[in-house]
């Protein structure tokens, strides 16, 4: 294949990267459910994850229902590397995710209340749905509809070790302040420029697509938290101390 993948779109505005490296926080789920193919590249991806940011790893029996409903409802920026079930039924419950003990549907994620600002779905067919007047009845859409503001979503079957190695990428350029859409395009560009004859098929790099917010990522670190919370706390003693003054004085 002679590929190439040019700009179609006009650039950002000048990024604007985060000032520390280790603080864009990323919580990644990586599910793996016995009764399905083991992820072979998962760990790889995650130890590269853990080199450049501050990340929150759910694996093994953490990544269950329970425990993924819980960061998605609370967790701004949230990586779920799993099987993933898209497919043309018009029935919500056969789409969804395959977790440690069982599976996720799309029905069960419409019932969410979530805060997630970013969501990669990092699994097969995960934007694959059935159409109809009022949309795509898919997975996305069920997220949407929990309150997830933005996600990246594969379009179909997608091969472990480049679609991981992609996100990589992706997620580096959105920590250097592009927007979603150009993220990816610049992403999509490294990965050509190494790839193999076999690799430089679009099957290999073109399966994502990004649905809802596109502007760049502006999430505050688990250290801001942390700070306001000292902040309060000392406010708080302070004016204690404040008063004791003022009531020992009188």
């Amino acid at each position: 294949y002679a590929i190439s993948y040019r700009q179609t779109r006009i650039k950002d505005e000048q990024p604007r990267p985060w000032p520390d490296p280790r603080r864009m926080p990323i919580t990644v789920f990586v599910a793996e459910n016995n009764q399905l193919p083991p992820l072979l590249y998962q760990q790889e991806f995650v130890d590269k994850l853990r080199a450049r940011y501050d990340v929150r790893v759910y694996s093994g029996a953490q990544s269950t229902k329970a425990a993924l409903i819980k960061v998605i409802e609370k967790v701004a920026l949230v990586v779920v590397v799993a099987h993933g079930v898209g497919n043309r039924s018009d029935d919500s419950a056969e789409k969804g995710i395959y977790l440690y003990d069982g599976f996720l549907s799309a029905d069960e994620i419409t019932e969410l209340n979530s805060r997630t600002q970013l969501l990669v779905l990092a699994g097969c067919s995960t934007s694959i749905g059935f159409r109809t007047i009022e949309g795509n009845i898919n997975l996305p859409r069920a997220f949407a509809l929990a309150g997830v503001k933005s996600m990246l979503v594969s379009n179909w079957d997608i091969d472990e070790r480049s679609s991981l190695l992609l996100i990589e990428q992706w997620l580096y350029y959105l920590h250097q302040g592009h927007s979603k859409p150009e993220a990816l395009r610049l992403a999509k560009a490294d990965f050509l420029r190494s790839a193999t004859a076999r690799l430089s098929a679009p099957l290999y790099w073109g399966a994502f697509s990004i649905i809802g917010d596109e502007g760049a990522v502006r999430i505050r670190g688990r250290w801001f938290m942390h700070y306001m919370a000292g902040g309060a706390l000392t406010l708080m003693i302070g004016l204690f101390l404040l008063y004791r003054k003022r009531t020992t004085s009188s």
